[in-house]
């Protein structure tokens, strides 16, 4: 397995764990708040910040992504508009729900998704700056006494 296709599929099993875990801490509030539909709603705010992060790391791959700042903004494009598109559409479709309900639920699981590519990403652009390890000038290595600067 090559050097992008492992760290492609350690970024997409790093944020499915984060959310999973974060699903699992919800569960309970999420039945208390509404013992009937809860979970399902809170299920459906997970699923809708999860796909989506999917997607934006395997944007990374595209070769039309190689650019880092095109890469972060389709990430941002990708993230914001699949959002956007289920806030609205359960707007439409369920217009009595409120921040309890479902926005509550998905604000969460879109804050926390983000957090984890923002890490993922600053590991990204930490690996790509970071010098090769035989150019790095190791100064307890090298003997700088006064007689070898005269």
């Amino acid at each position: 397995m090559t050097g992008v296709k492992k760290t492609t599929l350690r970024s997409v099993s790093r944020l499915t764990f984060v959310l999973v875990v974060g699903w699992i801490i919800c569960f309970w509030p999420a039945r208390m708040v509404r013992p009937e539909e809860g979970v399902k709603w809170m299920s459906v705010a997970a699923i809708s910040c999860l796909l989506p992060g999917w997607i934006v790391v395997f944007l990374e791959r595209l070769a039309i992504f190689r650019d880092d700042m095109k890469l972060i903004l389709a990430q941002i494009g990708v993230r914001f508009l699949a959002v956007l598109i289920v806030a609205v559409a359960v707007k439409v479709l369920h217009p009595e729900f409120g921040i309890v309900d479902f926005y509550g639920w998905l604000i969460g699981f879109y804050l926390l998704a983000m957090a984890v590519e923002t890490l993922l990403l600053r590991e990204k652009f930490g690996r790509a700056g970071s010098p090769p390890r035989d150019n790095v000038n190791d100064n307890s290595q090298r003997n700088t006494s006064s007689s070898d600067f005269l």
